[in-house]
């Protein structure tokens, strides 16, 4: 039997099992201190790979798949978005079930809002952010703001930092919260001006994030995760894009025109699934078929441990 088969029979056995007791009401606990053990799986992965007697290495497998699934379960039930693509609508529903009641103030939640003015000169822009845990949405902005932020955490304040230098600014957002092994809700809708040239770095650990770039001049694009959700629908307002991934125990999803041709590098770990309908597959690397017939370039290079990741042309 395959090492990989066991991972992901484990992984969607659990994962089902959960949704189905969820939905039953059988139990109404959520697993939010997992998310905060995904470096486990990272482990299970590096003791997969040493010279081990298959059986026990068919058991990290397993032990690997149930872990990984009650992880991207507490992660779906954290806290939902009800955001559906090209609608601007931000609705979040909050649950208590993961604060100790005993400390008072992680009950609390405090809505914080942040914007800064846009200015002709900027043709270039950097954008950084650090997401922590929570959920996470990025659309576009009025023609009067360079960026528009609101967001609901356990803090009174969330950290933004704006420079310009010449015909580029630099945006750094930091909404990682971080207190001792307590994890901290965080739910964000961000909001960007079109009209520079973007280059996008997120960083993020357990979070929801869902980013909708169609409408950006995306330059390139930067993901480092850890057990997150991540859907990302880019367009092609620019001739050549560039997309490094880098994850753990994260699903990764990634919208991608039709008018872009597209190359994918990716090497097949043992426990990580790809899913790139319509391309060919050419050793580590996955191609489309358009190349002749459009000058739109889009590279991606994805690098991930015991990770789902899913390539989608629309």
């Amino acid at each position: 039997m395959k090492k990989s088969s066991v991972f992901w029979g484990s992984f969607f056995i659990v994962l089902g099992l959960l949704f189905l007791l969820r939905q039953l009401g059988m139990f109404g606990t959520e697993f939010c201190g997992l998310m905060s053990w995904w470096p486990l799986l990272l482990i299970l992965f590096g003791l997969s790979l040493l010279k081990l007697h298959d059986y026990i290495k068919l058991a990290i497998a397993g032990a690997a798949g149930v872990l990984a699934g009650m992880i991207i379960f507490s992660i779906i039930t954290y806290d939902w978005i009800d955001e559906v693509f090209g609608d601007s609508d931000f609705d979040v529903v909050f649950s208590e079930s993961c604060y100790d009641d005993s400390l008072s103030h992680r009950s609390e939640f405090f809505e914080n809002t942040y914007s800064h003015t846009f200015s002709d000169k900027y043709e270039y822009a950097t954008l950084n952010v650090s997401a922590g845990a929570g959920s996470f949405f990025l659309g576009d902005v009025s023609d009067e703001k360079l960026i528009d932020v609101y967001s609901k955490m356990n803090i009174s304040h969330v950290d933004v930092d704006v420079a310009s230098d010449s015909n580029k600014v630099y945006v750094d957002l930091d909404m990682s919260l971080h207190n001792g092994r307590h994890i901290r809700k965080n739910s964000s809708r961000v909001r960007l001006n079109t009209s520079p040239i973007w280059d996008m770095n997120f960083e993020t650990g357990a979070a929801q994030m869902k980013c909708d770039l169609r409408k950006f001049k995306v330059r390139r694009l930067e993901i480092e995760a850890g057990a997150a959700d991540i859907e990302m629908k880019l367009g092609d307002l620019t001739d050549t894009v560039y997309v490094d991934i880098e994850v753990g125990a994260a699903h990764i999803k990634l919208l991608i025109p039709k008018t872009s041709d597209c190359e994918i590098e990716a090497e097949d770990f043992v426990l990580t699934s790809f899913d790139f309908d319509g391309f060919i597959q050419e050793d580590d690397y996955y191609r489309t078929q358009n190349s002749d017939s459009t000058s739109k370039k889009m590279f991606i290079k994805f690098e991930g441990a015991i990770a789902s990741f899913e390539v989608e042309r629309y």
